[in-house]
């Protein structure tokens, strides 16, 4: 928890004490969409953030995201097995999941137009904090009870690394789209993303 409060405080300072050079300062709202592995004990989520985006060049911008996301799902399992209380029939998971991320990204430009708007691909990599907590009932077959019903509850949280990729569209009227994949590095599952956002960005020049 400690590191996680550093990391956070860390990137509002930097985000704060950057904005005076940076030329926009965004918002942004949208969808975090749990696909492969993670799309079985997962729905898709709501996630929210901000960006501070600087220009290096014509074609090219540097910036920070920080972001919030959190999702839940259910997950059934079949189960058939024998363990040391009798027959585990099934099990019924239900997940609630948070986190939040915080990235150094790259715009690149594929194409600015005057009369519509700017598309370009963005590449970030950073941090992602994680919490998952896992409410569970296991349901039994035994000789002395019949079916039996029994709970439990796990709760894991770590820090791993993301990377995230994508294409995003800006309007004149400074209104961002942005379409990501993200992919979470943790040492025992697979986490994977596609994330939608609607925002706007402030020009800090006027």
């Amino acid at each position: 928890m400690k590191i996680k409060i550093f990391v956070i405080t860390t990137a509002i300072v930097i985000m704060i004490s950057t904005a005076s050079f940076a030329l926009e300062l965004g918002i942004k709202g949208g969808f975090a969409m749990p696909t492969g592995a993670t799309g079985s004990f997962l729905d898709t989520g709501l996630t929210m953030g901000g960006q501070i985006r600087a220009p290096i060049s014509d074609n090219l911008s540097f910036g920070l995201h920080a972001g919030y996301s959190i999702a839940d799902g259910d997950l059934i399992s079949d189960r058939n097995e024998y363990r040391g209380r009798g027959l585990l029939l099934r099990t019924e998971e239900e997940t609630d999941y948070t986190a939040i991320e915080i990235f150094p990204f790259a715009d690149y430009f594929l194409l600015r137009a005057d009369n519509s708007g700017d598309f370009f691909l963005r590449g970030g990599l950073g941090v992602h904090m994680w919490e998952s907590e896992v409410k569970s009932r296991y349901f039994w077959a035994t000789r002395e009870e019949g079916e039996e019903e029994s709970m439990g509850k796990s709760k894991e949280d770590d820090t791993d690394l993301m990377l995230a990729l994508g294409i995003g569209f800006n309007t004149l009227q400074n209104i961002e789209v942005l379409f990501l994949y993200n992919r979470v590095f943790t040492s025992d599952m697979e986490l994977e993303f596609f994330r939608l956002t609607l925002g706007y960005n402030f020009d800090l020049t006027k």
